[in-house]
């Protein structure tokens, strides 16, 4: 169709053809009302073609009357059939023009839209694009602002003055980050000559001048990000606006740049939150396809995460903890039998080894023991979930109820205080050793607590591997090992609804 006028089809010329049909709709106008019997289209006598809808004039068998039979719905306030509108949609996330969505559709014999037609329906769903953009762009702007840490200032202003006086052997300024701590004298350092610290007093200013630059800037500085999301933020721009189209000359570029924003901020879901706008149904396939799409996209993004380690986290230089450590000897041999047993759990903001811990739970002889961590990153939306808990203005919440909270140091201390009632610890978990432990034992080390830890704690053991063990018959028959199917089988009584806080696993 070469202009916005339907083109008018004698029914032997469309019914060899394929056509986008609403089901429902069809199925509900395919029936004559006077008769009260079901219309079929082998009798239409004609069609016309609204780009990818049509309108078919079937003639009833019985009583020799035209119906009207509509292949899709209308848009709110009659304005065009909603197949064109999403079909602009999916140009514009898809990063296609007119003539390639049209070289597509004529592939496999469905009617082409004319490109007059097609901006009119752009033109309505860019507007809708742009709306949720903003949306989205001020929520993140608002989540920005609440996941803020106020204590970043200093601690950068910490790290950058210690730098020099750090080069040059004192280290009455460092931080955790300083091996000299433990090492003492015999401390070396990893990139200087032979070891050795710095000497020369004319190198020390000029240093000392460069870095006080950066020190009467420090609060600029510390709300610097990564170049990773911007560079990631061009190569979706680049997705839906490639160099080789010139879209920069019509309109069509300022939706394209909004669907890429709404794509970073929202993930391709952002499609049902466009649609919502104008008062459509995303449909059943398009939220099935676009939620799996963004479910592969984190698990890719998680194993790059495990992949690659902190090596490309924002601000990497100026933490206070690295990937390696040194591997102390062993010195004694604990007997475990000796140990009083601590069952414990935790709850995190996602399942990234980088996501952070957001409760600390344990139970020993009756007495029972719980923590909540105040939030400083983003609770993904599976974490939510399951667990009940997210953020807001930098608080945290648990189904609705704001719970209290503290910072992690304190969290630590707190657990610390707890296990120290029992001294020779060992602490178990279900899937302790792939989940529970290895998370803690990060926490621990970030925030400098790993020998007053170590005082109580000998040891971790892991529940599923024992109930493997014990259970072997279990295991013949393939039985979940999970902690809400062994609450089932073993404790009948308990409502395994309740699971999914740390306290209650």
């Amino acid at each position: 169709v070469q202009n916005n006028s339907p083109e008018c089809l004698h029914a032997e010329d469309s019914l060899g053809s394929r056509r986008i049909v609403n089901l429902k709709v069809f199925g509900q106008q395919l029936w004559c009302l006077s008769c009260n019997i079901a219309l079929s289209i082998n009798n239409a006598v004609s069609e016309k073609n609204f780009g990818l809808a049509s309108i078919f004039k079937v003639k009833c068998s019985q009583c020799g009357r035209l119906r009207t039979v509509n292949t899709d719905d209308k848009l709110p306030g009659n304005e065009g059939f909603i197949v064109n509108t999403k079909a602009a949609f999916g140009m514009i996330d898809a990063g296609i023009g007119p003539t390639h969505l049209n070289t597509f559709l004529t592939s496999i014999d469905l009617p082409s839209i004319a490109p007059k037609s097609l901006k009119i329906h752009e033109r309505r769903i860019g507007k809708a694009i742009e709306e949720v953009a903003k949306e989205s762009c001020l929520k993140g702007i608002q989540l920005e602002k609440n996941l803020t840490v106020n204590e970043s200032q200093d601690v950068l202003l910490d790290a950058l003055t210690a730098v020099v006086p750090h080069s040059f052997g004192q280290h009455d300024f460092c931080g955790d980050w300083c091996r000299s701590q433990d090492a003492g004298e015999k401390y070396q350092h990893n990139n200087l000559p032979n070891g050795k610290p710095l000497s020369d007093s004319a190198l020390r200013l000029s240093l000392t001048q460069i870095f006080n630059r950066y020190i009467d800037c420090a609060e600029k500085l510390a709300e610097c990000g990564s170049s990773q999301e911007n560079e990631s933020m061009n190569n979706i721009v680049a997705s839906k606006t490639p160099k080789a189209r010139h879209y920069a000359a019509s309109e069509s570029l300022s939706f394209r740049i909004g669907a890429s924003i709404c794509q970073k901020n929202l993930g391709s879901s952002y499609a049902n939150d466009v649609f919502r706008k104008l008062e459509l149904s995303p449909g059943k396939k398009s939220v099935k396809y676009r939620t799996a799409k963004d479910e592969k996209r984190t698990r890719k993004v998680a194993t790059s995460v495990r992949r690659e380690g902190v090596a490309y986290q924002s601000g990497i230089a100026m933490h206070d903890f690295t990937q390696m450590q040194n591997i102390q000897n062993l010195t004694e041999i604990t007997d475990f039998s000796q140990c009083n047993i601590v069952v414990f759990d935790l709850e995190t903001a996602g399942f990234a080894k980088s996501d952070e811990i957001l409760q600390i739970a344990a139970y020993v002889e009756n007495e029972t023991f719980s923590v909540y961590i105040s939030p400083t990153q983003l609770i993904s939306k599976t974490a939510t979930a399951v667990t009940g808990l997210h953020a807001m203005s930098g608080e945290l919440y648990l189904h609705g109820t704001k719970m209290i909270s503290t910072s992690a140091t304190d969290a630590v201390n707190q657990f610390i205080s707890f296990l120290r009632k029992y001294d020779q610890c060992l602490l178990i978990a279900h899937n302790c050793f792939k989940f529970d432990a290895p998370r803690l034992i990060k926490l621990i080390e970030k925030v400098g607590l790993m020998q007053a830890f170590s005082s109580c704690v000998k040891g971790f053991a892991d529940s599923l591997e024992i109930s493997k063990c014990v259970l072997p018959e279990r295991v013949k028959e393939k039985q979940k090992f999970s902690i809400a199917s062994l609450a089932q089988d073993f404790l009948p009584s308990f409502d395994v609804q309740n699971l999914h806080n740390a306290i209650e696993d």
